[in-house]
């Protein structure tokens, strides 16, 4: 059996490797997400933020971790129930949140087993396989995937992912390098970590 599991877990790494990591939007990933999961019910719900929160990601990789989460949170959920998608900014990390008001997992199950290849929960409407490599994939770009949940009281799903330069503000630090400033047109470190308008 192992011969036949240890490819399988090669395959499954190598999917959530960051091949075209690149200035992501978390906002718009989360937008489109949503937009995926539009056709299915309880309809997610979306708060956003203000401005534009960027980090170095595969924009692909990200919108599909984000829409598993959402749809692993509908098919915990009755229609009557919520799915919140939430998306913030906390110090120098973008954070998503999957909040559902499903079923829930148990405590040690979430603690032991949830983001082990190949587990599944489908059977008691949990996260399933697809927490692994939402976590790989999030792990990938530096960041960490937290998950709170109890039976009968939900799930909580966070992605923390640490925000870099806007293209707008690296563009303004390379110019500087470049004539010899050293130092920047920014108005303030909220533009540098993701804060200015986009382009």
């Amino acid at each position: 059996m192992g011969l036949w599991v240890e490819p399988r877990l090669e395959k499954l790494q190598s999917s959530v490797r960051q091949d075209q990591a690149a200035r992501v939007n978390v906002a718009q990933v989360a937008g489109d997400a949503l937009a995926a999961c539009a056709d299915r019910e309880p309809k997610p719900e979306l708060e956003g933020p203000p401005a534009p929160l960027w980090v170095s990601i595969d924009r692909e990789k990200l919108t599909m971790a984000v829409t598993h989460a959402i749809r692993n949170a509908q098919e915990a959920t009755e229609a009557g129930g919520r799915v919140m998608v939430r998306v913030s900014r906390e110090g120098p990390k973008a954070v998503i949140v999957i909040e559902d008001t499903g079923v829930g997992m148990a405590q040690d199950f979430v603690r032991d087993q949830l983001f082990k290849p190949f587990q599944s929960t489908k059977g008691a409407k949990g996260m399933g396989i697809g927490a692994y490599q939402i976590r790989e994939t999030v792990r990938a770009a530096a960041g960490e995937v937290e998950v709170e949940s109890e039976r009968g009281r939900g799930t909580v799903v966070r992605m923390i992912l640490p925000l870099v330069e806007t293209p707008m503000a690296a563009d303004r630090l390379a110019e500087a390098e470049r004539i010899g400033t050293g130092h920047a047109s920014v108005s303030d470190d909220a533009d540098i970590l993701g804060d200015a308008p986009e382009a």
